[in-house]
């Protein structure tokens, strides 16, 4: 039988240099997520705004 190589660790890393990197992502993720949250409540004040304007005349 052949031994099968693991495709998810072709590198050999120290825990601790997976650790930081993970954690590198994940500040990242939690920074876009504030980004798209902030856009998206933009776009929701812009357009309650325009609705707002168009039913008080």
């Amino acid at each position: 039988m052949e031994k099968r190589m693991s495709t998810t660790r072709l590198y050999p890393r120290s825990d601790s240099a997976i650790d930081i990197k993970a954690r590198k992502r994940v500040a990242e993720l939690y920074k876009l997520t504030d980004e798209i949250t902030n856009a998206s409540n933009e776009i929701n004040g812009i357009y309650a705004n325009k609705i707002y304007r168009k039913y008080r005349r």
